[in-house]
């Protein structure tokens, strides 16, 4: 079995959209799994150690079993129908896709 698709993904939402976020992210998420898409974990930073910039509101690690689902699940009309309520509560997105390199 070939290893899954990790997606790093950052979000930082408009100024007092916070709840419109996780309105956004809760029907976008419970199209995930029909593509066999997981959320690993979403954590809420508090700090940066290193770097300069704004601090996302959230940082999600997802995961799909091939690029090939990844890009099915950005094309579902279900998720393609949401752009407006993304756009609305999301200001920045930074997506980065990768593979893991070791597990400790």
């Amino acid at each position: 079995m070939s290893a899954r698709i990790l997606l790093l993904v950052q979000l930082h939402a408009h100024p007092g959209r916070e709840a419109a976020l996780a309105a956004y992210e809760a029907r976008a998420l419970a199209v995930l799994s029909d593509h066999g898409g997981r959320l690993e974990i979403a954590i809420r930073p508090t700090a940066a150690l290193a770097g300069e910039g704004e601090l996302p509101d959230e940082v999600h690690v997802v995961s799909f079993p091939s690029l090939a689902q990844l890009q099915a699940y950005r094309k579902d009309p279900r998720i393609v129908a949401l752009a407006a309520e993304r756009d609305a509560a999301i200001a920045k997105t930074t997506l980065l896709v990768g593979h893991r390199v070791r597990d400790r």
